[in-house]
């Protein structure tokens, strides 16, 4: 599993993060992007703000609301910044219609829908830590990302032997995005002992829990656009942390780890009965796995010498802590999941398949 930061250093970052931000709801027909020393900006003169930078998630958020082709605006952004400005300028004018601006540290960080509902990691934080107490629970890997928050937790008193001496524990990832790059949720997690690889059952039916970051409209009720404080976010939200709380005192059911250990175990009845490096080139497709991680999976697998699809998911999730993204690495880690998750029909297309052409 991949190590990402304590929990003191998580936590303050995230309080740096909360007195650095801003959000505001403005008018696009009020916005005006320019290009400044080579790099493009954001100005909203009736806010009287000073001038944004603008990050890269941001710019592919204001491709899209403008109707450029990601590939055309980033092309203009590099080699001809006055057209990208004439052009976004010209359909943010065009449409005129309300958007949400997040800031962070003087920098656009997302160019969201009025809508968008914030759930900020700040209150996860401030709900899912007490649980986590509560539980009895283990923090074993957190990180802040520009795009997300992930916190991993185990709970030792749940676990079970998947074989003989073959050891895992059962507890939940919690997830959530500022920035309109995924929803709140929680998801059960698997840590296995004897290699500390992480796994996430993402695609079960195990019972987990989602919200996304949708809301009511949020008006222009100023001329030039609203300022919105942190201390309204917990109002609007309350009732998702509660769930938030609520899920993770459910995954101390008994019944529920059993069925979770029932899936493991029968994982490891299912074995690749054709070509090893075909079996690992369809599945990489199946869940979207670059060349260069599916290249790490195969040559775990074979150290591994588990050809079962038990020792296929350990060989995907032990690949995800060579990823040097911790976004990455966590997308890896359901992907481990996933693979558990595969119908019969999907798993025999993995497990019978022909050497590859390439």
């Amino acid at each position: 599993m991949k190590e990402g930061r304590t929990l003191q250093a998580l936590a303050e970052e995230i309080n740096r993060q909360q007195l650095s931000k801003k959000d505001y709801v403005v008018g696009t027909d009020l916005m005006e992007l320019t290009e400044r020393n080579g790099a493009m900006v954001m100005e909203v003169p009736s806010l009287q703000a000073p001038t944004w930078g603008i990050q890269d998630l941001a710019h592919t958020q204001i491709a899209e609301f403008s109707g450029i082709p990601v590939r055309y605006y980033d092309r203009m952004r590099s080699e001809a910044p006055e057209l990208l400005a004439r052009n976004v300028n010209h359909w943010l004018h065009e449409k005129k219609a309300p958007r949400m601006v997040r800031t962070l540290d003087g920098n656009v960080r997302a160019f969201l829908s009025n809508r968008y509902l914030r759930m900020d990691h700040t209150q996860m934080m401030n709900h899912v830590l007490p649980v986590i107490a509560e539980t009895e629970a283990q923090i074993r890997s957190a990180e802040v990302t520009p795009t997300r928050l992930y916190i991993k937790t185990v709970i030792p008193k749940m676990e079970g032997e998947v074989k003989k001496g073959d050891i895992v524990r059962f507890g939940a990832v919690f997830t959530n995005s500022e920035v309109g790059l995924g929803k709140v949720k929680v998801e059960p997690f698997i840590e296995r002992l004897v290699c500390l690889n992480g796994l996430i059952l993402a695609r079960s039916d195990f019972g987990f829990f989602e919200r996304t970051h949708l809301g009511g409209e949020q008006d222009l009720t100023v001329e030039g656009g609203n300022i919105f404080a942190s201390d309204t976010l917990e109002a609007d939200s309350q009732a998702t942390w509660l769930k938030v709380r609520d899920i993770m005192r459910t995954f101390l059911n008994p019944k529920r780890m059993e069925d979770m250990l029932e899936l493991l175990r029968a994982s490891m009845d299912q074995r690749i009965e054709g070509d090893i490096p075909g079996a690992v080139k369809v599945a990489s497709k199946a869940l979207e796995l670059t060349q260069e991680e599916e290249s790490g999976v195969l040559r775990y697998l074979i150290s591994g010498g588990d050809l079962s699809k038990w020792g296929l998911a350990n060989a995907i999730t032990r690949a995800a802590a060579d990823s040097t993204s911790y976004d990455r690495a966590t997308e890896i880690e359901a992907a481990g999941g996933n693979l558990l998750s595969l119908t019969k029909d999907e798993w025999m297309e993995v497990a019978t398949a022909k050497p590859s052409k390439n």
